[in-house]
């Protein structure tokens, strides 16, 4: 059993599948884009239980993309986490202003993010 679906949106492909291996192994299921507003289609199409953002990527930046996704009825509720080496997302104002639940600087430990993950997930998830 899935302990949730969580959507990562990074510009970074072999980032991407490094997260992917992560969070199937600890029990999620992963929703992978490398496109900032594909990434935006998935959030409303299947609801995730959390999404993670890379904040710098081309196009839209993950700060810009979190912005929109509390703004729209259907993706406000689902916690947001920003996980980037941008110098920005370790600001707590910024982090605030955009709506994002929590920032965690990339890289980082894997047990980091999996803390960081269990700890903002929707807790209905499996009711």
């Amino acid at each position: 059993m899935s302990l949730g679906t969580i959507l990562v949106v990074d510009d970074e492909k072999g980032f991407l599948r490094i997260l992917q291996i992560l969070l199937t192994k600890a029990g999620y299921k992963a929703l992978l884009t490398d496109n900032p507003l594909e990434g935006l289609a998935l959030a409303s199409k299947h609801q995730p239980d959390l999404i993670i953002l890379d904040d710098e990527m081309p196009d839209l930046m993950g700060g810009d993309l979190c912005v929109a996704l509390k703004q729209e009825p259907t993706t406000e509720q689902i916690p947001v986490l920003m996980y980037s080496g941008s110098a920005r997302t370790q600001n707590p104002e910024f982090i605030k202003k955009i709506g994002a639940n929590a920032a965690i600087k990339k890289p980082c430990m894997p047990v980091e993010l999996l803390q960081a993950i269990k700890q903002h997930i929707n807790t209905q998830v499996g009711v």
